[in-house]
């Protein structure tokens, strides 16, 4: 039996399907060998494993702020009275919009101030 991919785009047939059979694929195919090669898919199932360390913005309320700020209160009160070495890193916040944007144009300014000092050694 041939399968047509035009089938596919045409609504003939369930797009699961076409998963299903690229998933029948033996491991050495083409296919396979593209997807183990792929830097780009392997940056993505790695960043996919790290916890995000920052809640989402989604569903945070002045409740949670009032929390994350006393456990910060906490934290600092207990770091005093223990004479802690440990750096005080706060409670995790979600990140907003102009945080991303502050942080890509600081990013922005350092390579282009280290492109005008070491020029052409930058790429190297």
């Amino acid at each position: 039996m041939q399968i047509d991919l035009d089938d596919f785009f045409l609504g003939y047939r369930s797009w699961e399907t076409l998963v299903e059979l690229v998933h029948m694929l033996p491991q050495g195919s083409a296919y396979w060998a593209a997807v183990a090669d792929d830097d780009e898919l392997a940056e993505l199932v790695i960043d996919s494993l790290k916890p995000n360390p920052r809640p989402p913005l989604h569903g945070w309320t002045s409740l949670h702020e009032s929390l994350a700020t006393i456990a910060e209160f906490c934290e600092a009160i207990l770091a005093a009275v223990t004479n802690s070495d440990q750096p005080f890193r706060g409670q995790p916040r979600p990140e907003k919009a102009i945080e991303r944007v502050e942080k890509r144009r600081l990013k922005s300014k350092g390579d282009a101030l280290l492109r005008m000092v070491l020029g052409d050694r930058l790429s190297s």
